[in-house]
This record gives structure tokens, sequence and C-alpha cells, in this order.
């Protein structure tokens, strides 16, 4: 979701929404906000009800977040995406693109940033290509390859927070 207005929209006609486990419709009931600790909404929680009579739902819950949220992290999209860009932009220096990019994390934080970006880039470059061609090799780096399909794909906009909308998953951040 890209806005706090769409995930409410959501909720309010979740009865119209297809549950993403089992297909059915009309089963889904709202089973919470997720929020972070200042109390700001990251998402919603949905439940399909597997107790009506007619027409049982899976019993499965899921969550849909809004795209400026990295589950399970507490970096925004945002500051992750411009400190990757500062990161790509400088060749790899990660303590530089931490003092560009002012995120309010510890450097600790950014090194694992970057470990994680390149351990996962294999996932970003395959949603990528399914979007759209690869634009032709710079001879630059690896990475500043990476850096132009990304904003090929998504032009100026934050890539974090575009990649989680549009392929409606979050962020490659594994450990």
């Amino acid at each position: 979701m890209s806005s706090e207005s769409d995930l409410e929209s959501l909720a309010g006609g979740v009865k119209a929404v297809a549950c993403r486990y089992c297909g059915l419709h009309g089963t889904l009931n709202n089973h919470g906000r997720m929020t972070d600790k200042s109390g700001a909404l990251r998402g919603r929680r949905f439940w399909c009800c597997p107790r009506r009579k007619g027409r049982p739902g899976c019993g499965r819950t899921f969550c849909v977040w809004l795209g400026s949220v990295i589950p399970r992290h507490s970096v925004r999209a945002d500051k992750l995406a411009e400190f990757l860009a500062a990161w790509g932009r400088l060749d790899g220096n990660v303590l530089a693109a931490w003092q560009q990019a002012r995120t309010g994390f510890s450097t600790d934080s950014a090194y694992r940033w970057a470990k994680r970006f390149v351990r996962n880039q294999g996932g970003v470059r395959t949603r990528l290509c399914r979007a759209r061609a690869p634009p032709r090799p710079l001879q630059a780096s690896v990475h500043a390859d990476l850096f132009g399909h990304l904003a090929l794909v998504f032009g100026t906009a934050p890539f974090t927070e575009a990649f989680q909308i549009r392929f409606q998953s979050p962020w490659p951040m594994d450990a």
C-alpha cells in the first residue's frame, strides 16, 4: 500500500477482497493494526475466518504493510534507499555513504545493510528483469549496473518503497 488512506480503505472493504491463501471472497476480517513504538501505523493484519458455515475460510492470517515500511526492520524504506544510493555513488564506501545519508542509525547498521544488499541483489535483479530488460552495461561496476536498472524501472522515487509497492513483497533484507 502506498499510503495510510489506501490501507484504511482496504480495511473498510475487506469483505470484498479475496484471501491471499485460499482465494475465497467474504471470509477476511480485520485482525489489528501494526504500529511502531511511537504508535505510527506500519500496516494491518487480516484473518481468513474458518468459522462460517456456508463458506469457511482457511484460518490463516497475513499482513499488508505500507510501502514506506520494511517488515521486521526499523529503518524506513526511503532512508535505506537514500543510504544505498549514496553507497552506490561512492563506490562502496560505507562510512562516507552513512555520513551523507544521515539515517540516524549506527555505522554497524550501515555495514549490515550494505552486506545484505550485496547478498540479496540476485532477488532484486530477478524482479527488475521481469519488469524491464536491464540497460546496457556501464563497465564501471556491477553495482552501478544494478542502480542504473533500479533508476530505469522506478525513476526518481525511493527505489525500496517503489519496489515493495510494485512487486507486493518486502525489499530483500535477509540475514
